[in-house]
């Protein structure tokens, strides 16, 4: 077990959900639903479904966004360490969803091909910046047991940027990027790293890989997002460069006078990895 599990309340997903469907790029799941349904085509009679697992799955947007976008019914098994959330995934249910079942687990030191069982696709979101190599190791060695494709999207890549540009807009991201490679539960975070490396092995293990960019971006219109968002950047950036507290204090505030006034506005980085078995 490694340090204390940084986990995520549902007021915050619910707030981050239109931004997350917005920016899920389309190309990877287009992909993903051709390769189901090859499958499905040869598949022996008897077997008319496929089967999803999610990590981390929170209150299943990730099954609300790409359920209706693949072409054969599913089963979906959410795996999450907050029983509450899981409870909220069951009131909003997607066709063509023909099942659903829930799974409490501690992620950190779970046994990723039991987690994956028997399922066809595994899917994570906004988790992999959050873990360490070692983790998304024993992820892609999980697939590889159970030949099962992954669908691992919204993941930070570092290319952020706020907008209008101001002063101290360096010193707050390079200091937001030191906490990002801390630990959260699941060893020393690769933070924007996380995406390419999960990348290398699985192309090293013989899968079929696409990336594609997945961003937020984020306007006047999504003030309320771009406030809690700030306000984790700040304080992340002062709980690790805390010698320079103030300056990004002042920073924080000057950027939600900015949203407050219908100026501001945000570019989150992120890259959506699909990675399917040859």
């Amino acid at each position: 077990m490694t340090g204390p599990l940084e986990s995520f309340d549902a007021d915050w997903l619910t707030l981050r959900e239109p931004a997350d469907a917005a920016a899920r790029s389309r190309i990877p799941a287009e992909r993903l639903s051709e390769w189901l349904a090859d499958r499905a085509a040869d598949r022996t009679a008897g077997r008319r479904s496929v089967s999803i697992v999610d990590l981390g799955a929170g209150t299943g947007s990730a099954m609300r966004w790409l359920a209706p976008r693949l072409s054969i019914p599913q089963r979906w098994r959410l795996v999450d360490g907050d029983a509450a959330l899981l409870d909220r995934a069951r009131d909003r249910v997607p066709l063509p969803v023909i099942g659903i079942q829930t799974t409490v687990a501690d992620l950190r030191d779970a046994d990723m091909a039991a987690l994956i069982g028997d399922a066809e696709v595994l899917s994570a979101s906004a988790l992999l910046d959050l873990v360490s190599a070692d983790w998304i190791d024993r992820l892609v060695a999980g697939c590889i047991e159970a030949g099962a494709a992954a669908w691992l999207t919204l993941s930070v890549d570092g290319s952020d940027a706020w907008f209008p540009a101001l002063r101290g807009d360096w010193a707050a991201g390079r200091a937001f990027a030191r906490d990002q490679a801390r630990d959260k539960g699941f060893g020393p975070s690769l933070g924007p790293d996380a995406v390419f490396h999960a990348a290398k092995r699985f192309r090293e293990a013989g899968f079929q890989v696409m990336t594609a960019k997945s961003d937020w971006r984020l306007g006047p219109g999504a003030a309320a997002l771009q406030q809690e968002l700030l306000r984790g950047h700040a304080l992340a950036a002062m709980g690790a460069d805390p010698a320079r507290g103030r300056v990004h204090e002042v920073w924080a505030h000057r950027r939600l006078y900015e949203i407050a006034a219908g100026r501001g506005g945000v570019r989150i980085g992120h890259t959506d990895l699909l990675a399917l078995p040859a």
